[in-house]
């Protein structure tokens, strides 16, 4: 069931009107059938191995917990969850890569088939996010955190809906402490709720969807492009993951807040970063954090040598890029993060050397940087986007150097043709407007420091109306655009 559709639309106000009637003892069994009815409308069978799931992590985090004094137990207890939890995501998700990955090499053996094997295995719906949220679970017991007793308590920590398929990746104690506190239906941001729902439909309908079929018929043929249609379609696909992944996050942290939960943001700005670790601090939050807490940090972090940790960052951002699918694309994608990480660190050394340290004031400096750190995360882009390597290859190739193709060669392919132009300017326009420079820093007025000084600063935090008037705008935008089919969200297959 996505997001954008009335269908959606017909079963959320459902629960939020169940949800603010029920006694507050009996909202979390509510939230919980409701969370799994969402979920098993895909693949009804699917939800017996996310209840499968909690059940044993529920199990193993109170052996966890009951071993605490007894180390060596508890070490066993924690190893076991998580190999059983990987091994989960692993068969589900990676088996069918492994296959195809040594198939060639059984079929050298003699008496082996002449046709490579289909397992036929399809990917559960969020088993991505909510493995790591167990795997987070279980460290953080083992580490001195009380674990959630209450089992039903525990089963929507991990179904919970507005989160489940797509992220941001919980924080148990986050949760809990979020959960201690009661909530009245008066004490909820409704406006805010209403804002950020309505602003993830604006981005994802009115951006996302309407760039798809240009980003397709731009990778469906990447052979064909030249130098300026390969920078079109990679400013266009840019444009595109950043609204359809921030639009599903905008909603699902609407429906949360309207719920009384708070869910934390996942994306700040992304495309303002001034370098690769920056970027890394600003897009995927959640799951930026988890691989830092979870996979740099135990591997040695910042603590070891040079040669080691630059090793420390390839690992961790190739085994990110592998956790996005099963596809060997998607770790080459990841190791060229890992390279931008590394090659960033390599300058700065480099820079502090060598070089006299950027005034403050620089302007021009600081939007080199912005510009330098935009486009090396697109060509990154390339590698996501593509089917095989060998399309990113060629891409890449295609937007360094024109091979010999005209600057426009391939324009005429590209869906939807003509559109192509002012669908892409006008996209990135709302964006700018609508997402995560203006409307993002509007967004959470009074909450912190707006990127905004004197006289317009004091406007913001003055106006009352702009939140209410810039929603209904944007509603209005969505109700009348024209109908076209829904398109699953990019980050449903991970």
């Amino acid at each position: 069931m996505l997001f954008t559709t009335f269908e959606f639309a017909a079963f959320f106000a459902v629960v939020v009107v169940v949800h603010w009637v029920l006694p507050r003892p009996l909202r979390r069994y509510w939230l919980v059938l409701a969370s799994y009815w969402f979920y098993t409308r895909a693949i009804p069978e699917y939800g017996w191995l996310i209840a499968g799931m909690t059940l044993g992590n529920y199990g193993l985090g109170l052996l966890s917990w009951s071993a605490r004094n007894q180390q060596r137990i508890q070490r066993v207890v924690l190893t076991v969850a998580i190999v059983l939890n990987l091994a989960t995501l692993a068969f589900y998700k990676y088996a069918g890569l492994l296959l195809a990955t040594i198939w060639p090499f059984v079929r050298l053996w003699p008496g082996a088939g002449p046709t490579d094997p289909v397992l036929g295995i399809v990917l559960p719906l969020g088993i991505s996010f909510f493995t790591f949220e167990f795997i987070h679970y279980q460290v953080e017991v083992a580490r001195g955190h009380p674990p959630i007793r209450d089992p039903f308590e525990f089963a929507l920590f991990a179904a919970f809906f507005p989160t489940q398929i797509a992220g941001p990746i919980k924080r148990f104690p986050d949760w809990v402490a979020a959960r201690a506190t009661p909530t009245r239906l008066r004490d909820v941001r409704v406006d805010e709720g209403l804002w950020l729902i309505v602003r993830g439909a604006f981005k994802k309908i009115v951006i996302a969807d309407e760039l798809a079929p240009l980003v397709a018929g731009g990778f469906s043929q990447p052979a064909h492009l030249g130098l300026g249609t390969t920078w079109f379609v990679i400013y266009a696909f840019a444009a595109q993951i950043f609204a359809d992944f921030s639009g599903y996050t905008d909603i699902g942290r609407g429906c949360a807040l309207l719920l009384g939960f708070t869910v934390p943001e996942n994306f700040n700005r992304p495309y303002q970063a001034s370098n690769p670790t920056e970027f890394w601090e600003r897009w995927h939050i959640s799951l930026s954090r988890w691989l830092r807490d979870y996979l740099y940090i135990p591997l040695g972090g910042s603590r070891v040598p040079r040669q080691r940790l630059y090793l420390n960052l390839l690992i961790t951002m190739g085994l990110g890029g592998l956790w996005h699918g099963a596809s060997w694309h998607f770790l080459v994608w990841g190791l060229y993060q890992g390279a931008l990480l590394v090659g960033y660190r390599l300058w700065e050394r480099w820079r502090q050397a060598h070089l006299a340290s950027t005034p403050s004031g620089n302007w021009f400096a600081a939007l080199w940087s912005k510009l330098v750190t935009f486009h090396l995360v697109c060509l990154g882009w390339l590698i996501f986007r593509a089917e095989h390597v060998r399309d990113a290859g060629i891409m890449v190739l295609h937007a360094l150097w024109p091979v010999g193709l005209s600057l426009t060669s391939g324009y005429a392919t590209l869906i939807p043709g003509p559109k192509a132009l002012p669908t892409l300017v006008l996209g990135w326009a709302a964006l700018v407007v609508v997402s995560g420079w203006v409307g993002g820093a509007l967004a959470v007025a009074g909450t912190r420091r707006l990127p905004l000084t004197g006289l317009a600063e004091r406007w913001v935090r003055g106006s009352l109306w702009w939140r209410p008037a810039l929603t209904f705008a944007l509603l209005l935008v969505v109700a009348i655009w024209p109908a076209h089919p829904a398109e699953t969200f990019i980050y449903f297959r991970f």
